[in-house]
């Protein structure tokens, strides 16, 4: 018994022993092939980076990047970074040079399959390149339309970005839309794809403005979505759509659900500078004591050319308002151009003018600034 016990021992030893010697080969094996790798994947991106300054110098064409990409498909990520890492430091026509290359068939074809993968990691890597292109092809955005029907939010979101890069208003607008049915969506992130949903050039202004006039009439789309563009319209210039925004203030029913909505039509008409929406901006005033309207109002009056919402707004200051709000009016006003200045200081405190709204205004604007403007 104590001679089997021994040998059982000796067995057990041996065991442990080779057990040890096996993980510690291993883990010598694999710190070697990551030691490879790294060294591998730095003189790839040295090799790389060596071209990227040859082709910087218009000394190596686009098909070298292609053969060389295509002859290192394991380096892609790498490749990528070093290229977009890169264009974001440089401006005009290197930068150009830079983004032509990440639109590279063998860059973007990687990424697209990514797409397929349905693994939400690489789905977002996948994402975050395609968002920086400039411009795709449609069979491209096909590939990532499908995407805004994802579960996951941030993916619907990412997949909206990229697809704005379409160069088809109407793609760009069904993938607004289709971000825009998730009411939790953010006023932030739905901007972030408005401002890339606007393109530079003058003829899509028309076809984009209105594209954003049927979202914003859409019944389907949460009144808070459908508020923000409408306000988003205003900032992107859509001067052209000014009428049609002006109808639907005059048409949508004042009722406690739309107030929103027209205050945030009053934003946008004021941005745009429109100024036959006055009539309809002071029916409004008169109708409603909506505090969004009001100061909606307030700051679009004062935007507005000309001196008819001017003197709609000086009439603030002697109305029972609520004082903030003549504070609010009055700072607006003091805002205003500085052509207005003097026509300002005939009028701006009459002689029964409230002596605590006084005090508060040049207190919110200090006295200098005050007596400059008049």
């Amino acid at each position: 018994m104590v001679s089997q016990a021994i040998e059982l021992l000796w067995a057990g030893i041996y065991l442990l022993g080779g057990i040890t010697l096996l993980l510690l080969t291993i883990a010598v094996f694999t710190r070697t092939v990551k030691k490879w790798y790294r060294e591998h994947r730095e003189n790839k991106k040295k090799e790389y980076s060596t071209i990227l300054i040859g082709y910087l110098t218009r000394n190596i064409t686009l098909d070298k990047f292609e053969i060389f990409i295509k002859n290192h498909p394991d380096s892609i990520t790498a490749l990528f970074k070093v290229s977009n890492d890169l264009q974001k430091n440089l401006k005009g026509t290197d930068k150009k040079l830079i983004q032509r290359l990440l639109s590279l068939e063998p860059f973007t074809n990687y990424y697209l399959n990514l797409l397929e993968s349905g693994k939400e990691r690489k789905i977002m890597e996948a994402l975050i390149f395609l968002r920086e292109l400039e411009t795709m092809t449609s069979e491209q955005i096909s590939r990532i339309q499908t995407l805004l029907g994802h579960r996951e939010r941030y993916i619907v979101h990412a997949a909206a970005v990229a697809i704005m890069a379409s160069e088809d208003v109407k793609e760009r607008a069904y993938a607004l839309k289709a971000l825009c049915r998730d009411e939790q969506i953010t006023r932030l992130a739905l901007y972030e794809v408005l401002y890339r949903f606007r393109k530079r050039d003058r003829e899509q202004w028309l076809e984009e403005g209105t594209e954003l006039t049927l979202i914003i009439t859409d019944p389907a789309i949460p009144l808070n979505h459908r508020a923000s563009i409408a306000i988003a319209m205003g900032g992107m210039g859509y001067y052209y759509h000014s009428r049609y925004l002006l109808d639907l203030l005059k048409n949508i029913p004042v009722e406690e659900k739309n107030i929103p909505f027209l205050a945030a039509l009053i934003e946008g008409l004021g941005m745009l500078h429109y100024p036959e929406a006055i009539v309809e901006i002071q029916r409004l005033l008169l109708l409603t004591n909506s505090l969004l309207i009001t100061r909606a109002s307030i700051r679009a009056l004062s935007r507005i050319d000309g001196k008819d919402g001017l003197e709609i707004l000086f009439q603030f200051l002697s109305q029972k308002y609520d004082l903030q709000i003549q504070v609010e009016t009055a700072i607006q006003i003091i805002n205003v151009d500085v052509l207005y200045y003097e026509w300002i200081s005939d009028k701006f405190f009459p002689e029964d003018a409230n002596p605590i709204i006084v005090e508060q205004i040049v207190a919110e604007i200090g006295m200098d600034n005050f007596v400059a403007g008049i």
